[in-house]
């Protein structure tokens, strides 16, 4: 299993000198809904995503990671995933952004239904360098329509279950495994050419393969 974590390419030295970290009393990117200073997020098919929407650096790094190496009691659910439980329990009401955070503790055992059906589980502590197989990096200026495409996502329940495939194919796409960039299905037969002619154009991504 491969998971993935997002970030200002500005992180890069220190996370290979030591390790993905949480960000303790640093401030969370996301300020609406901020994030466990003690956690590490990962996600299969929004890395790019909290990347780019996170930081107004010109350049972005996904750090790919063997989550076979991750002590599984270390995994909690992401609070999104939280939020989605209860709402189909109908208590999404009552439930704010901090105390969905203060709940997973207790729903620890959620992690892989997290991971299953929203594609993100939060990590306790630190990720060692070592559990760290590639990344990339990416410059989101140098390839706009690419990155208004990957952005244009929403997330949540429902739209990783629908959009897997074209979320697992895009991150896939970005570490060059795979040579077409999932939008090139469209049914539109200018959309498909355009997305084919990004598809091979590598222009403002690097992946560096660590030994």
């Amino acid at each position: 299993m491969l998971l993935y974590h997002g970030t200002s390419a500005k992180c890069l030295d220190d996370v290979l000198a030591n390790g993905i970290c949480p960000r303790c009393d640093g401030v969370s990117n996301w300020k609406k809904a901020p994030s466990r200073n003690d956690m590490v997020y990962l996600t299969r098919g929004y890395p790019f995503y909290y990347a780019v929407q996170g930081t107004a650096h010109t350049k972005v790094v996904v750090f790919e990671i063997d989550g076979e190496l991750i002590d599984d009691l270390c995994l909690y659910p992401d609070e999104d995933y939280i939020w989605y439980v209860a709402d189909r329990t109908g208590d999404r009401a009552n439930l704010t952004t901090p105390q969905a955070a203060e709940h997973l503790e207790v729903l620890q055992d959620q992690w892989p239904k997290s991971l299953r059906m929203l594609g993100n589980v939060a990590h306790q502590g630190a990720i060692p360098a070592g559990f760290i197989t590639r990344y990339c990096i990416y410059e989101p200026k140098a390839r706009p329509a690419l990155s208004f495409a990957i952005t244009d996502y929403s997330i949540n329940v429902m739209n990783y279950l629908s959009e897997m495939h074209n979320l697992h194919q895009l991150v896939a796409w970005m570490f060059g495994d795979e040579t077409r960039l999932p939008w090139v299905q469209d049914n539109d037969k200018q959309l498909r050419k355009f997305w084919l002619k990004e598809s091979a154009d590598r222009t403002g991504i690097e992946v560096v393969v660590r030994h």
